[in-house]
């Protein structure tokens, strides 16, 4: 009753951002960085499978299992390193409460 309308929550933004000096090479970094069926040996114990949904030069769509407490997840990335010494990711639909999920990976020397 009353004719109000109910306001649309607006998602909220966050935003992380770390800065890391690693001793070696950059190609070095880069390659490391960007074999993602390995992306959990340098993200932490999290990740527990990679599946390879499309893989070509410069792009690639990974599905991901992780867990903890005993309950698990699946999420999924789209990888991109179009740019030179960037790598970028998102995910290519919301997952659950993560409606939106994306960054980059600079290197410099």
């Amino acid at each position: 009753e009353g004719g109000e309308k109910k306001k649309k929550k607006t998602p909220k933004a966050g935003r992380m951002e770390r800065k890391v000096k690693i001793n070696a090479p950059l190609s070095r970094v880069f390659r490391v960085c960007s074999d993602y069926e390995h992306y959990g040996d340098w993200t932490g114990n999290g990740i527990k499978k990679c599946d390879i949904m499309e893989k070509r030069a410069g792009f690639q769509h990974i599905k991901y299992t992780t867990g903890v407490f005993g309950l698990t997840f699946h999420f999924a990335l789209y990888w991109s390193t179009a740019v030179a010494n960037k790598i970028t990711f998102r995910n290519p639909s919301p997952m659950g409460a993560v409606h939106l999920l994306k960054g980059e990976y600079p290197f410099t020397d």
